[in-house]
């Protein structure tokens, strides 16, 4: 990992997001053995994907977005390893991870290993952003959410940039 930068947004920002993710519905998605949550129909926010942009480019180097994804995940969702190993670009790129969620949850970490140790995990921490380099031999996933979560949810923004 690069950088987990802290209260990069705010508790407000958060909450419009999470409603207006809401208001464009969600597609829910269940592969037994690859993942289990839902992604939002909602286009870009170019005011917020600008502004993790620069983040992202004083963090690292100048990039571009290539691809982002918004993501819900509830009591029992997950996303395992072979999801990402499907899905992920084949190339070296740089991963955003932006938990809009309105309160942590202690479970949901984001687990990044190399198929057989886990390097480091990125914690679910609302309002914060993750800036992970991502080489071809590095894969992810979402732990599960347990019954201790009760009704809470994970919101997160997953951007590729290369």
């Amino acid at each position: 990992m690069l950088a987990l930068h802290r209260d990069v947004l705010s508790t407000d920002e958060r909450a419009q997001l999470r409603a207006t993710l809401d208001a464009a519905g969600w597609s829910a998605h269940d592969l037994a053995d690859r993942l289990h949550l839902a992604t939002a129909n909602a286009g870009a926010d170019d005011a917020l994907f600008a502004r993790l942009l620069d983040l992202a480019n004083r963090t690292t180097r100048p990039l571009r977005l290539r691809a982002f994804q918004w993501l819900r995940l509830r009591r029992g969702d997950y996303q395992l390893l072979k999801h990402d190993a499907r899905e992920r670009p084949p190339a070296a790129h740089v991963e955003l991870i932006v938990d809009l969620s309105a309160a942590a949850t202690g479970e949901a970490e984001l687990v990044y290993t190399d198929g057989g140790a886990t390097l480091f995990y990125v914690p679910q921490l609302p309002g914060s952003v993750a800036v992970i380099e991502r080489p071809p031999a590095l894969l992810r996933y979402q732990r599960y959410l347990c019954l201790r979560v009760a009704d809470a949810e994970v919101h997160r923004l997953r951007l590729t940039l290369a």
